[in-house]
Formats: structure tokens, C-alpha cells, sequence
């Protein structure tokens, strides 16, 4: 699993003008409310909390507990606690 947070890492610090930019161009306003759906190690996730500031909502969606706990690592260290990270297992019936 760390070679796939590893890659994530890496390909967000790659694509992060990218996300960057896009996040901006949505114009959201202070308290603005978001899904990051495929979130992953959660990095999209931070930088549009960041965006939408402390009274706005993100909430990070993935399949897997695996890749989200390095995110709830990252906001805690950003001391983010109140970004929601959930893993949904939309395969299983």
C-alpha cells in the first residue's frame, strides 16, 4: 500500500498547478460546500478546504480505508479534524 500512496504523492505534486488552478476557476465562495469523490490520500480534499475556509464543508470519498489514512495523517497535521474522510464500498451488494 505505501507504493500506491507513494505514487499518489507523486503524481499530485506533478498535477498540483493543475488542481490548483481549476480549484480557483470554480470561483467558491467562503463556506462552500464539496465532495471530493475519488479522493484518495486526500490531497484534492485539503486544498479545497482550504479554499472554502474553515466555515465551509469538503467531504473525501474512496473506496479504500487503505489510501485514506494517510489523509486523516495529513489533516490532522493540518489540524483539519473536521474534513470528513469516508471509505464506501460500492461494489459489494
Amino acid at each position: 500500500m505505501n507504493s500506491l500512496v507513494q505514487m499518489a504523492r507523486t503524481f499530485h505534486s506533478l498535477r498540483e498547478g493543475v488542481f490548483l488552478s481549476a480549484i480557483h476557476a470554480l470561483e467558491l465562495p467562503s463556506g462552500s460546500c464539496g465532495l471530493d469523490a475519488g479522493g484518495r490520500i486526500g490531497l484534492q480534499a485539503l486544498m479545497l478546504a482550504e479554499t472554502v475556509g474553515p466555515e465551509g464543508r469538503i467531504t473525501g470519498l474512496d473506496l479504500s480505508d487503505e489510501l485514506l489514512l494517510p489523509g486523516y495523517l495529513l489533516l490532522e497535521a493540518r489540524l483539519l479534524r473536521g474534513l470528513p474522510l469516508i471509505s464506501v464500498n460500492c461494489i459489494e451488494g
